[in-house]
C-alpha cells in the first residue's frame, strides 16, 4: 500500500515538474489542484500553511513545497520521492537545452516562443494569486496587511523575508490585541 503512495507522489510531482514553466509561483495553482482537489492530501488551509512555510525558508519554492507535501503525505521517504519527481524534468530539460542553446538561441522563432511562454506563465501566476488570496486573506485586517505587503514589495522593493517577518510580528501583535 505504501509503495503505491510513493509512486503516486512521484507521478504527481513529476507531472507538476514537467508541465509547469516559470518556476514555483507558476506551479502554485497546479499544486493546489493536485494536492487539495484531486488527491485530497491537504485542505485549502493546510496548503496555504504549506506555502507560507515553504516561502519562509531558504530555497526554491517548488522544491520546498514538494518536500513539505511529500513529508506530510508519506514521511521522509515521501519527501524524497516528491522532490525527485519535481526536479527531475527540469534537470533533464536544462541538460538538453544547455547542450543546444548556443545553436538555437540565435533563431527569432525561439525568442518568440520564450516571449509567449513568459506571457502565459505571468497569467498563471496571477490566477494563483487570486485563488490563494480568496482563501488566505481573511477579514479586513488580513486584507489591509496584504495590501501593505504588496506596496512594500512592489513600490519600496523591500525584500520578501523582511515582509514575511514583519507580517508575522504584526500578526502576533494583532492576535494579542484581539484577545484583550
Amino acid at each position: 500500500m505504501m509503495k503505491h503512495k510513493y509512486w503516486q507522489l512521484f507521478l504527481v510531482f513529476l507531472k507538476l515538474g514537467s508541465f509547469t514553466f516559470g518556476g514555483g509561483y507558476a506551479m502554485v495553482s497546479l499544486m493546489r489542484r493536485e494536492l487539495v482537489e484531486v488527491n485530497t492530501w491537504m485542505t485549502d488551509d493546510e496548503f496555504t500553511d504549506c506555502l507560507a512555510v515553504s516561502q519562509s525558508i531558504p530555497g526554491v519554492l517548488a522544491v520546498n513545497t514538494s518536500i513539505y507535501a511529500g513529508y506530510r503525505v508519506a514521511g521522509s521517504f515521501g519527501a524524497m520521492v516528491a522532490v525527485l519527481g519535481c526536479v527531475l524534468p527540469s534537470f533533464l530539460l536544462v541538460l538538453v537545452l544547455a547542450h543546444f542553446y548556443g545553436q538555437m538561441g540565435q533563431f527569432p522563432v525561439i525568442k518568440k516562443v520564450f516571449l509567449g511562454v513568459t506571457a502565459g506563465v505571468t497569467a498563471i501566476i496571477a490566477g494563483a494569486v487570486v485563488k490563494l488570496g480568496k482563501n488566505a486573506v481573511k477579514g479586513s485586517f488580513g486584507l489591509c496587511l496584504c495590501a501593505i505587503t504588496v506596496v512594500g514589495m512592489v513600490v519600496f522593493e523591500i525584500h520578501p523575508i523582511w515582509l514575511i517577518l514583519g507580517g508575522a510580528l504584526v500578526g502576533v501583535w494583532y492576535s494579542k490585541q484581539v484577545k484583550q
